[in-house]
């Protein structure tokens, strides 16, 4: 079963990238992070080659709460917020962080979805389920084939359809359908597709997880000094929510160096 499903999706990502060769289109959902705020973010598609996905989070960085539990939580961001650009071989990533930046690169060959075999109609169109395991998190989407784009939201590539909706697992990163038209905004592709390669520190993956777990390592220790000075104690939970939960990608061993600090 599991052969055939991965038959049938290699199918239809070979079907939908002949109908789609010329096509480009301008995506938008409204976008939920873990502290439950809502915004907007924009999908461009240009020829079915090339993909941004942006995230217009116009916070500033500081401690925000979700509105659902109340729960005090950590924002971190900038002018230019999060965004990504893909091409057919290539995922390039920016995310802020308190100190600058985390701009990296890794394989598009990385995304290996499985598809349930489940199926619901959502906002008008016929969509599946399916169900991806990145970089330490645990992606679920409803596509549609209807639309036989091969880029998705947040970076969630490969699949023979427009992305409908869909969350991690831990609900850190969601995204709903707004609207979408035939159309693309070149000026706004350009700049941040072009800012990966002004950028003269993009890393590549290996040393993208390398860096992040020195800085988060290093950042749980200054906290743990400053909490013992002031007499504070401090506790996290066991997947290091605190320092992990901003980050899209993770190093497989980053909640493991995490936890040996206390």
């Amino acid at each position: 079963m599991k052969k055939n499903n991965l038959l049938f999706l290699l199918f239809l990502i070979i079907i939908s990238s002949k109908i789609l060769a010329q096509e480009d289109y301008s995506i938008e959902y409204n976008y939920t992070d873990r502290t439950g705020h809502h915004c907007l973010s924009k999908l461009i598609i240009h020829n079915n080659e090339e993909a941004v996905f942006k995230i217009f989070d116009d916070r500033e960085s500081g401690i925000g709460k979700n509105p659902y539990t109340q729960e005090m939580l950590k924002v971190v961001n900038d002018e230019l917020s999060t965004f990504t650009y893909s091409t057919n071989s290539k995922i390039y990533t920016r995310v802020p962080y308190k100190n600058g930046i985390f701009a990296y690169s890794y394989p598009s060959d990385h995304h290996q979805w499985r598809l349930t075999g489940k199926s619901k109609k959502i906002k008008g169109y016929q969509c599946q389920e399916a169900v991806l395991k990145l970089h330490e998190r645990t992606y679920t989407v409803w596509f549609t084939s209807e639309i036989p784009v091969n880029f998705g939201p947040l970076k969630l590539n490969g699949l023979p359809g427009l992305i409908v909706k869909g969350s991690d697992d831990k609900k850190y990163f969601s995204f709903s359908l707004l609207n979408i038209k035939k159309s693309t905004d070149q000026k706004v592709f350009n700049f941040y597709k072009d800012f990966f390669k002004k950028n003269q520190k993009v890393y590549n993956y290996s040393n993208y997880k390398k860096a992040l777990t020195t800085y988060l390592t290093n950042s749980k220790r200054k906290k743990l000094v400053m909490a013992a000075e002031m007499q504070v104690t401090m506790t996290f939970d066991d997947n290091q929510r605190f320092f992990t939960q901003h980050f899209i990608d993770l190093p497989e061993n980053l909640i493991t160096e995490l936890k040996k600090i206390n």
